[in-house]
């Protein structure tokens, strides 16, 4: 079942980090450079095919906005994907509330582990 995987990414400004889990267990991590946002696609169509994941949805998280190139060239390939959110218990101050969640969503998980 398609529901029990996970396509996660965690994008910085030069590197993306891939996380894929199947059945909450993590499967696959690693990190790849990128330059381009075709240098980026490359590695996330190449990852998509060898795991089977056509029909999981792309969940982002980082630094990414939906109006920047490398989302919109993610959108051509990948068209079920979707911004992380941060836990609802999260307690954030007012300047962090007024960005986009994604932003912080693998900061705040980190924390809950202490």
């Amino acid at each position: 079942n398609e529901n029990e995987r996970s396509f996660e990414v965690l994008v910085y400004y030069d590197k993306l980090v891939v996380c894929i889990r199947k059945l909450e267990k993590l499967q696959f991590i690693k990190s790849f450079q990128y330059v381009s946002p075709d240098d980026a696609i490359y590695h996330l169509l190449n990852i998509r095919d060898q795991f089977e994941l056509q029909n999981t949805p792309l969940c982002l998280s980082g630094l990414i906005e939906n109006n920047s190139g490398l989302y919109r060239q993610i959108h051509k390939y990948f068209l079920s994907l979707y911004f992380s959110q941060l836990l609802t218990e999260t307690k954030l101050i007012k300047e962090i509330e007024e960005l986009p969640a994604h932003y912080f969503r693998d900061l705040f998980s980190i924390s809950s582990c202490v």
